[in-house]
């Protein structure tokens, strides 16, 4: 919903309040920072607690705790919103079309969008802790399709405004909060006893909270850090562009992230049976899975970006300006997707500190690298150090993960997991690209039979190159067949 829909923005607000839109997608990422690795860590507890580590009163003890540590996260947010917009609108970033009220009056409306979006993000990874996925994902849709659709019809039929747009999402997140805590509070029911404001409970976790804080710290600033610098030198209008093209490229993580949800709380439960040969075969799985699911889109969006952009927004100029960013941003984004498997694997091992560190010298890395090469080669060099350091990641952190986790099992990942079942799919894509028609204008219908075509036959050469694959296709060919 929230990709399907943005022509439609674009063509009710203009690229350049888009561009806006795209610099409060990024505020709220890195505002985020502020969740302390709090939700993660409730995630885990959750998911311990479903495994019988916790009581009915200690995890209500933890929750309770939580909550009243994210009224003050959010009181922050507000404050540190409403403070810097002035600035923000007068200094940081450039615009001609839009007023600076306009944008300052935006700014401070989507302080209240970011703090109830972190309040509804710890009450959805207590429900993923659960493994509760079809219930949240039945309010993921709901909520999904209300951000997305009915935005669009309040753009349409109140006022095409950012100021409509931000009081729309306000409210909707506001009530999204609220249906995600009454289902929170109906799967585990509040005993009869009262909390009493505790830092004890916050005590106790504190060494994962910690962790996952550094790495959701050090992961904003390696996966925002081209945007923060880019709001600054580039007009909102090129921003929004661009924007624009990482949106796009980062629906591999769209992809992916549903099976993260589900996984690792699995895997948590799995490495607490400490049976190795087990863990080891749901790891393997898992990362075949993350290799079915990433490889083919990445690709796909990478090859055809351009049919991909002209048949979405209809506008040549936009696709023109932005698929080379997001045919680069796609192959950053498809090496970050495989990565997901052995971050998992270090979550529920409760190793934080391969991923803190790692993240941590890709910051030191990253930020001069981009501050330094944009001036120089423009806003090119943005998408291709993205590329730069997901590569150094695969090819670094999994060796140097797997001498102290799962030792024996590094040459099956590379291999047998992700680069082997890569390969004839991604040549047998770049050859279709050469003999397939170029992306036209007037006949949208040829983008949209390529990319059918492409992604059909990516996820068919996927699947029977990869066991997993096999055994989907084996299991689903077999239903329906009568039984003897």
């Amino acid at each position: 919903m929230a990709i399907a829909f943005v022509p439609v923005y674009i063509q009710h607000l203009g690229i350049e309040a888009y561009g806006l839109i795209g610099f409060f997608t990024m505020l709220q990422i890195w505002l985020s920072i502020l969740d302390a690795g709090l939700s993660p860590t409730l995630g885990r507890e959750m998911a311990r607690f479903k495994g019988g580590q916790h009581s009915i009163v200690s995890i209500h003890e933890l929750l309770h705790s939580m909550q009243w540590a994210f009224l003050g996260i959010s009181a922050i947010i507000i404050v540190i919103i409403y403070s810097l917009s002035p600035w923000l609108s007068t200094s940081w970033l450039s615009f001609k079309s839009m007023d600076i009220s306009s944008v300052q009056e935006a700014l401070n409306i989507s302080a209240i969008v970011i703090a109830t979006r972190l309040f509804s993000g710890l009450y959805r990874s207590a429900i993923l802790g659960l493994q509760n996925q079809v219930g949240l994902n039945f309010i993921n849709i709901v909520f999904s399709t209300l951000k997305g659709l009915g935005v669009v019809l309040a753009l349409k039929y109140i006022s095409p405004t950012v100021k409509v747009f931000f009081i729309y999402q306000a409210i909707i997140s506001v009530v999204e909060t609220l249906s995600l805590r009454q289902y929170l509070f109906y799967l585990i029911p509040r005993p009869q006893v009262s909390y009493k404001l505790s830092l004890a409970p916050l005590l106790a976790v504190k060494n994962f909270a910690g962790g996952m804080f550094a790495i959701t710290f050090l992961a904003t600033f390696l996966t925002q850090a081209d945007k923060l610098i880019l709001s600054k030198l580039l007009p909102l209008s090129d921003f929004g562009k661009y924007a624009l093209a990482s949106l796009v490229a980062s629906s591999v993580a769209i992809v992916f992230q549903p099976l993260s949800n589900a996984i690792r709380p699995k895997l948590t439960e799995q490495v607490a049976s400490n049976d190795v040969k087990e863990i080891a075969a749901l790891y393997h799985s898992i990362s075949q899975l993350y290799t079915i699911l990433v490889v083919p889109i990445g690709m796909v969006m990478c090859i055809f970006s351009s049919h991909i952009l002209l048949l979405w927004t209809r506008n040549w100029e936009i696709t023109h300006d932005t698929s080379i960013y997001l045919s680069l941003l796609s192959i950053g984004y498809l090496l970050n997707g495989l990565m997901n498997a052995p971050y998992a694997l270090q979550l529920a091992y409760g190793q934080t500190r391969y991923a803190a560190l790692s993240n941590l010298m890709g910051v030191i890395l990253l930020v001069p690298s981009l501050i330094i090469f944009i001036h120089i080669f423009g806003t090119i060099a943005a998408p291709i150090i993205w590329i730069l350091l997901n590569l150094g990641y695969f090819v670094i952190t999994v060796p140097i993960m797997h001498k102290k986790l799962l030792k024996n099992e590094m040459y099956e990942w590379y291999w047998t997991d992700t680069i082997l079942p890569s390969i004839p799919m991604t040549i047998t894509l770049y050859c279709f690209y050469l003999v397939a028609p170029k992306p036209e204008l007037d006949n949208p219908f040829i983008s949209f039979c390529i990319i059918l075509i492409s992604l059909v036959l990516s996820y068919l050469l996927i699947l029977v190159s990869t066991d997993t694959g096999r055994k989907a296709l084996k299991s689903l060919t077999s239903m329906g067949k009568p039984k003897h």
